[in-house]
């Protein structure tokens, strides 16, 4: 997995590496269109900016879920490209 700016945008890229699982990489990259927003509560924006919980899976395979505790995200406008290979 891997994040970096780069002339204005913001590039990710993860690749799935588990045993007996098809490898697939996911490469996205976005950048800010507008200005900082602060998302209306009821609104798609604030459900999707607003989680409080983090869930993984340890060695073993078991559920763990970890409260999380920070200010409202600034949230922007966004153009975006993303592309999945298998």
């Amino acid at each position: 997995m891997g994040c970096a700016e780069r002339d204005g945008w913001i590039h990710y890229q993860s690749e799935r590496t588990h045993r007996g699982a098809p490898i697939a990489v996911l490469e996205g990259r976005y950048r800010p269109v507008s200005e900082v927003l602060r998302p209306q509560h009821g609104t798609l924006e604030h459900y999707l900016t607003e989680r409080y919980c983090l869930y993984t899976t340890d060695g073993r395979g078991r559920l763990i879920r970890g409260e999380i505790h920070h200010s409202p995200w600034p949230c922007s406008a966004l153009k975006w490209n993303l592309r999945v290979t298998r």
